[in-house]
């Protein structure tokens, strides 16, 4: 009997001390887990707010660039409306001049001489140098199919005759003035056929001179008083060819103190 209270005893105190220890590993694991949920609440909330933090500066950048983007919106259309202002004003301002400086010419013109004016007494001629006027073909030189391109504006100014300075084949000593060829078309600016281009163009962009319609015209600038001397006529006229002998002046050197000179300035 006393063995078997004493059993009892010692089974209840080992019951006791199993419970006792997995009481202490129960309360372990609750701390480890209230640990853990601790530290994942915190990263959870680490994380929210980095994401906020992102989703906040994503939409400040959204509603900077918006703000920015409607600013652009605002100062381009400012701009555009104010240059169309200013454009339409300007254009105004030239029409204005241009019928103020025709009728008064005309005006004093016919009251001094009483008679009708030409056009090229009125009219408002644009001197082009095509070399250097706008390149088209990105050579650095200028060129007619440049002159074509920019007609508009030629039309805006209010011109109504354009005055070419030579487009002849020339080797460009006397800035296209020692010509070649006449009936040519420096193949460094462009083709006979540009120039067809150039002409037409210009023709069908015209503009109303004292109430009538008149069509931009071109006047070409041509020296017959000289040519350079790689011309046919001039290498024809040094080998004293007929007829073109007397095409060019011909005059002996002079000597000065012994020296052989031009006999005059004309070359200068």
């Amino acid at each position: 009997m006393m063995w078997k209270y004493n059993l009892f005893i010692n089974l209840d105190h080992s019951t006791c001390e199993i419970i006792g220890v997995l009481k202490m590993v129960l309360k372990m694991i609750f701390q480890y887990i209230a640990k853990m949920s601790f530290l994942i609440f915190l990263c959870f909330i680490i994380l929210g707010v980095e994401a906020g933090n992102k989703e906040l500066i994503d939409l400040h950048h959204e509603e900077k660039s918006n703000i920015e983007l409607g600013l652009k919106s605002i100062v381009n259309n400012t701009f555009k409306e104010e240059t169309n202002l200013v454009y339409k004003v300007k254009n105004n301002r030239t029409e204005r001049k241009t019928k103020f400086i025709k009728e008064n010419l005309e005006d004093i013109f016919n009251k001094k001489n009483k008679t009708k004016l030409d056009w090229w007494q009125t009219c408002l001629i644009y001197e082009i140098y095509p070399r250097s006027f706008k390149d088209s073909t990105g050579t650095g030189m200028g060129d007619l199919r440049g002159i074509i391109e920019k007609i508009p504006y030629l039309k805006y100014l209010g011109v109504c005759a354009v005055w070419l300075t030579p487009i002849y084949p020339s080797p460009g000593v006397d800035s296209g003035y020692d010509i070649t060829d006449y009936r040519g078309i420096d193949e460094n600016i462009g083709t006979m056929e540009d120039f067809e281009e150039l002409k037409n163009k210009l023709h069908e962009n015209g503009l109303y001179n004292f109430n009538l319609y008149c069509r931009i015209k071109i006047i070409l600038d041509i020296v017959p008083n000289h040519t350079s001397d790689k011309h046919e006529w001039f290498i024809k006229s040094v080998q004293k060819e007929e007829p073109y002998t007397d095409y060019y002046v011909w005059v002996d050197a002079k000597y000065v103190n012994g020296t052989r000179q031009v006999p005059n300035n004309w070359g200068l």
